[in-house]
C-alpha cells in the first residue's frame, strides 16, 4: 500500500504541477489584461460620473434631469461592455481552471469548474441581451436619478439637525459641497490563516475534519465530495524564512507533511486565494457607494497576497469550522485587535467555515422583521422599514472603553460566487443599521431566505442592474441610522 501511495503521490504531484502552473500562467495574464482594460474604463465612469454630480449640485433640477439622463446612458454602455468583458475573462479563466483540475486529477473540482463554466456562460449570455436591448441604459439612468435623489434627501437630514460652523463641517466631510459625495469609511480587511507551526493541520486531516488535498485541489483519495463550503481555499508551502512559496503544493508535499505529523515541511491555509479576496473587496466597496458609503480599504490590490498585516493567523486549538460566537475575542486578540470600539472603522476578516452562517456583523444591535424594534425602541422612528438599529456598547462598561465589544464583519466564500459574492457587501449593510426583512426578491443585497419572499415582482430590477443592488429606501435608511448613531464619523 505505502508503494502504491508513493507511485500514486509521484504520478498525481508531476500532473498537478503542470497543470496548476499552466492554469496559473493563463489566469496571470487573463488577470493582468482584465485590471487593464477595467482600469481604463472605470476611469472613463468616473470622469462622467464626476461631471454628472457637479452639475446636480450646481444647478437646478431640471439640468440635473438632463445630466442624469445623458451621464446615466453612457455610464449604462460603459457598464455593459465592462460586464460583457469581464464575464468573457471569467469563461476564460473557467476553462483554465477545467484544466489544472483535470492534470491534477482534482475530480470534485472539475465538476464544480464545470458547474462555474455554465454559470458565468449564462451571466455572460444575460449580459449581451441587456445590452442590446437597452437595459444597461435604462438601468445606468435609474441608478443617476436614484443617487441625486438620495443626495438631496441626506442634504435634508444634515440642514435639519446641524447649523452654523457643524453644519458647514458635516457638508463638507460627506461631499454636499466639493468632493464626491459620500461617507468615507476606513476598512481593513483580514484572512484568516490555519499555520502548521501554531495549529495541528495534519491532526485535523488525520481527524477527518479537513481534507487537505481536496482544499489544496489535487488528488484526494480521503474524501470525494463538491467543496461548496470552501471553493477558493490555498495551501501553501513556507520556507525557512516563512515566506509563502509562490508555487502552488503538491500532493507529495501535503503527503510529506501528514506522515511526518506536520515535521517535514510548514503549510499555510488561507481560506481564498488572491483573486476571489480582491473581488470580494471591490465588489463590497462597489455595492456600497450605491447608497453613498465611500470604503477605503487597506491596500486594497495587495489583500490577496496575504502580506503580514492582511494576516489573521488563528491560535493553538483553532478548528477549521470556526465558531462565530468567538468573533468578539478573535477581533480583539493581538497583534490584530481593537479592543477600544470604533464604528467609524470597519474590520472585515474572511473566515473558513462557520454553522448555519454566511456571514456576521458587530457593533450593531438589530431588531428587524417580528423582532422590531429594540427594547425600548424605536430608535429612529422616522426609518421606513421594520428594522431598528442602535450602536452597541461604545464606551464600554461603566464608561470604560477598553472593555467595550469589537465591531466588524466576519464571511466566507461559498460556490457559486456568481450568489455568494455578496455576502460581504450584505453583512457591511447590517453594520450600517440594515435589515432582511422588506428585501424580498434576489435583487436585493440584504435578501435572505428565512425573512423574504422569493417571488417578487421586484425582480425586474435585474433587467436594470444585472445583479444585486442596496435600494434607494436603504441608502435613505442607513443615512438615517449615520447621522443619529455615527454622528462622530460625519462631524469629526
Amino acid at each position: 500500500m505505502g508503494v502504491f501511495n508513493d507511485v500514486a503521490n509521484a504520478v498525481a504531484s508531476t500532473a498537478s504541477a503542470v497543470g496548476k502552473a499552466a492554469e496559473a500562467a493563463g489566469k496571470a495574464v487573463a488577470d493582468g489584461v482584465e485590471s487593464a482594460v477595467d482600469s481604463a474604463v472605470e476611469g472613463a465612469k468616473r470622469g462622467v460620473e464626476a461631471a454628472n454630480e457637479w452639475v446636480c449640485k450646481n444647478t437646478g433640477k431640471a439640468a440635473c434631469g438632463i445630466a442624469n439622463v445623458v451621464g446615466g446612458t453612457v455610464i449604462g454602455v460603459f457598464t455593459g461592455v465592462l460586464d460583457i468583458l469581464d464575464d468573457g475573462f471569467n469563461v476564460v479563466r473557467d476553462v483554465l481552471s477545467i484544466v489544472g483540475s483535470l492534470l491534477s486529477l482534482d475530480l470534485p473540482g472539475l465538476v464544480e469548474d464545470i458547474g462555474q463554466l455554465l454559470a458565468d456562460i449564462a451571466e455572460l449570455g444575460v449580459a449581451v441581451g441587456r445590452l442590446l436591448t437597452g437595459g444597461y441604459v435604462v438601468g445606468g439612468i435609474v441608478k443617476r436619478f436614484r443617487r441625486s435623489s438620495l443626495i438631496r434627501f441626506v442634504e435634508g437630514l444634515v440642514d435639519r439637525k446641524y447649523s452654523g460652523s457643524r453644519r458647514a463641517t458635516v457638508r463638507r466631510n460627506i461631499g454636499l459641497e466639493g468632493k464626491r459625495f459620500g461617507l468615507r469609511m476606513k476598512a481593513h480587511h483580514r484572512v484568516m490563516v490555519l499555520d502548521s507551526n501554531v495549529v495541528d493541520l495534519w491532526r485535523l486531516h488525520e481527524a477527518g475534519e479537513i481534507d487537505l488535498y481536496a482544499l489544496a485541489g489535487v488528488l484526494s483519495f480521503d474524501s470525494f465530495s463538491l467543496s461548496t463550503e470552501h471553493p477558493n481555499t490555498v495551501i501553501r508551502a513556507v520556507d525557512r524564512g516563512g515566506e509563502d512559496l509562490p508555487w502552488p503544493v503538491t500532493r507529495t508535499t501535503i503527503a510529506r507533511h501528514i506522515e511526518s505529523k506536520g515535521q517535514a515541511n510548514r503549510l499555510r491555509l488561507y481560506p481564498m486565494d488572491h483573486r476571489t479576496v480582491v473581488d470580494r473587496v471591490e465588489t463590497a466597496a462597489e455595492k456600497l457607494d450605491q447608497i453613498g458609503i465611500v470604503l477605503q480599504w487597506n491596500e486594497r490590490q495587495r489583500l490577496g497576497g496575504f502580506r503580514d498585516e492582511t494576516r489573521l493567523v488563528l491560535s493553538a486549538g483553532s478548528q477549521y469550522d470556526f465558531d462565530t460566537a468567538d468573533f468578539d475575542d478573535l477581533l480583539k486578540a493581538p497583534p490584530y485587535g481593537y479592543p477600544v470600539h470604533d464604528d467609524c472603522r470597519i474590520d472585515a476578516v474572511a473566515g473558513f467555515t462557520f454553522p448555519d452562517q454566511y456571514g456576521l456583523a458587530e457593533g450593531v444591535a438589530l431588531a428587524g422583521c417580528d423582532d422590531f424594534p429594540l427594547p425600548g425602541g424605536p430608535t429612529i422612528p422616522a426609518r421606513t422599514d421594520e428594522c431598528d438599529a442602535a450602536v452597541v456598547n461604545a464606551s464600554g462598561p461603566a464608561g470604560n472603553p477598553d472593555n467595550a465589544d469589537p465591531s466588524g464583519v466576519i464571511y466566507r466564500d461559498v460556490y457559486p460566487s456568481n450568489v455568494f459574492r455578496y455576502v460581504l457587501p450584505h453583512e457591511i449593510g447590517h453594520y450600517f443599521g440594515l435589515c432582511h426583512c422588506g428585501h424580498d426578491g434576489f435583487q436585493n443585497v440584504m435578501f435572505q431566505f428565512e425573512a423574504n419572499d422569493i417571488d417578487d415582482p421586484g425582480l425586474l430590477d435585474f433587467y436594470w442592474n444585472s445583479e444585486p443592488h442596496f435600494t434607494l429606501e436603504d441608502g435613505k435608511n442607513a443615512w438615517r441610522f449615520i447621522v443619529e448613531e455615527m454622528s462622530d464619523c460625519i462631524e469629526n
